[in-house]
């Protein structure tokens, strides 16, 4: 199942995910990660892994709506099934 993670720095929910599927407990597919700033850490996980990732600041929208709006798009785009 194709999923996407939204990070807010570290990136320890997302370390956690992709130790798990990697020892096979865990049956998803990560595929996209999102966060608000390009320098969180947990951008790295993401790199190792080749997992795209896109980074969507709240304050280069206009609202609350465009900018869940534009983190939606990129999870259609990256076509998953839920984000955690």
């Amino acid at each position: 199942m194709p999923i996407a993670v939204l990070i807010s720095g570290g990136g320890t929910t997302l370390r956690n995910l992709l130790e798990k599927i990697d020892a096979g407990r865990l049956h998803v597919a990560v595929r996209l990660v999102i966060c608000s700033s390009a320098e969180a850490k947990g951008l790295e996980y993401a790199q190792r892994d080749d997992i795209e990732q896109q980074v969507v600041r709240r304050a280069d929208h206009a609202d609350q709506n465009e900018f869940s709006r534009t983190i939606f798009d990129h999870c259609r785009r990256a076509g998953v099934e839920y984000v955690v």
